[in-house]
């Protein structure tokens, strides 16, 4: 009886300490990094989650800071108001991109998680409105599987999000370089509508658990933070392509130069990309550089005179006049020649420098940008640009360092590395020792190297093990 006794107690103890970890464990998430479509769907099954509104209030206080709220969306997702705009939260890194709408009705929850170190993404919902069996509005949601067909449509076959670049959002609030959150004089149409948005948040069970964006001093720029965040993610996936490939391997040089010399900083002849390659292989290429780089500023011009049109279609003519807007629109229009662009360029000698050297390998580049586009055929405008002043080379910069030799090269490390603060006095001189050693590895010599070690179509590029074997044994042969 006393064995018996004893052993109810224990049971009767662990029982309320399960029961107690239990709750404490389904209380606000304190650590951000937890997060995760695994995390969350356990997360959810354990503490019977049913609701948004029983979700929400629990995420980490860094996904109820970080957001951005979309009010007219280029989809063909409805439900999104001015009043109740979709809400994407992203914390502090955005690896892991939270997003729902405001109406209570719609009852999906989806995510986007990216894996930092390849860059890739995946797509997952959970549907809390319980659409096979309406009747058990109680029953706990299965997350869907991976990348769900018709998130792929937007999303693309290599999920990416989808999102503008820097400074003009339309459909956003903070459309134009998140303007609106600085200054109550700025942006009177979009501030109206903004203002419907805060009375509904101070009811709307899935607003009301978020910390303004006003709260901080000086006001958050979520837009622009959010697309930093974006392009790091999006560069990694695009680096993750052709990195690990040795027969790019002897390209590293002019890569490096198509990152930070392909710019009016340096001096001229130093400027064209075509300048880091043999003639020979510039005499290979199929596609030459002026064409490619026509197609490039023609895309880039193409996609912000779209966006300022979709601005003006949901704003009115009137919020874009007399605004940076109106002034870029001018300059790629014709009509004001004299409006110095370089403030908002985005980068087109560069991209299409990459371009070059990468398509002329047999890469495709049509959806390396996260703009917008139902046409598979699209490339969304070749845009890259963030409002901490990177394009595309300052996104790849990072990535291509890595196929330089520490050992041996720290020197010219140390220079790229700081090139941005010291262009106006080691530009040049960087891009000259850029250019030299581009040209002795693309050498003939050289070139017998690439051939012995490449191997498999880049197309189809080997396993990583292989690929890093490959590139060693590349190092070993130019030596």
């Amino acid at each position: 009886m006393r064995c018996f006794f004893k052993m109810f107690v224990l049971a009767s103890i662990l029982f309320a300490s399960l029961t107690a970890y239990a709750t404490d464990s389904c209380k606000q998430l304190v650590d951000h990094s937890l997060i995760s479509s695994s995390f969350l769907e356990n997360f959810i099954k354990r503490c019977h989650i049913h609701s948004n509104e029983q979700l929400i209030p629990l995420l980490p206080r860094e996904y109820l800071t970080y957001y951005v709220r979309i009010y007219k969306t280029q989809s063909d997702e409805v439900g999104i108001t001015e009043e109740k705009p979709r809400l994407v939260l992203f914390g502090e890194e955005a690896n892991v991109v939270l997003s729902f709408s405001g109406d209570v009705s719609d009852q999906q929850f989806k995510i986007m998680e990216t894996n930092p170190i390849t860059g890739k993404s995946e797509l997952y919902e959970f549907d809390f409105g319980d659409k096979k069996n309406t009747k058990n509005i109680t029953k706990i949601p299965q997350m869907s599987e991976k990348n769900p067909s018709e998130c792929l449509g937007c999303h693309k076959g290599d999920p990416r999000p989808n999102w503008d670049a820097y400074f003009l959002w339309p459909g956003v609030y903070g459309s134009e370089d998140d303007l609106l959150f600085e200054s109550t004089n700025l942006s009177p149409i979009e501030r109206a509508k903004y203002k419907k948005y805060l009375a509904e948040s101070k009811t709307n069970p899935r607003y009301k658990y978020l910390i303004p964006v006003e709260s901080h001093h000086p006001p958050l720029k979520p837009n622009d933070l959010f697309t930093v965040k974006l392009n790091a993610h999006n560069a990694t996936r695009i680096a993750e392509r052709f990195i690990h490939d040795p027969k790019i391997y002897p390209y590293r040089y002019a890569l490096l130069a198509a990152s930070v010399c392909v710019t009016s900083e340096v001096r001229e002849e130093l400027q064209s990309i075509t300048s880091y390659l043999p003639d020979k292989i510039n005499q290979r290429f199929l596609k030459t550089f002026s064409k490619i780089l026509s197609e490039t500023s023609s895309s880039q011009k193409k996609s912000f005179l779209d966006r300022v049109k979709l601005q003006k279609k949901i704003l009115g003519t009137s919020e874009v006049e007399n605004s940076r807007i109106s002034a870029t629109e001018k300059f790629l229009s014709g009509t004001d020649p004299d409006y110095s662009y370089k403030d908002y360029s985005y980068n087109d000698e560069s991209v299409a420098a990459f371009r070059y050297l990468l398509e002329n390998q047999g890469y495709e580049t049509k959806d390396w940008s996260m703009q917008f586009s139902l046409n598979p055929n699209d490339s969304g405008g070749y845009v890259f640009h963030s409002g901490d002043g990177g394009g595309l080379g300052g996104m790849l910069k990072p990535h291509l360092l890595e196929l330089l030799d520490p050992s041996s090269e720290g020197n010219l490390i140390s220079l790229l590395s700081d090139f941005k603060a010291t262009v106006h006095t080691k530009g040049s001189l960087t891009c000259d020792l850029l250019k030299k050693k581009s040209l002795e590895a693309l050498s003939e010599k050289n070139s017998k190297c690439e051939e012995n070690t490449t191997g498999g179509n880049v197309l189809n590029p080997k396993a990583e093990g292989a690929i890093k074997t490959g590139i060693d044994a590349a190092r070993r042969c130019l030596k």
